[in-house]
């Protein structure tokens, strides 16, 4: 039990260090950034659907 700890334990340190250096060097945000990415990315798709309908001469116009 007591070698199992010797493996468990580094294991453990570096994992933490790891993930304490990523949310370290980790780009900062603004609280609005995820808002702004979200409609550039409906802006693109919005203009990359092309909707054809038939031209049968009759458009109805919505209300």
């Amino acid at each position: 039990m007591s070698n199992l700890l010797y493996w468990v334990v580094p294991v453990a340190v570096v994992a933490i260090i790891g993930i304490l250096i990523a949310l370290r060097e980790r780009r900062p945000q603004a609280p609005d950034a995820s808002v702004s990415d979200f409609s550039r990315q409906m802006n693109a798709l919005s203009k990359r659907a092309v909707i054809r309908y038939p031209d049968d001469g009759e458009r109805k116009q919505a209300v």
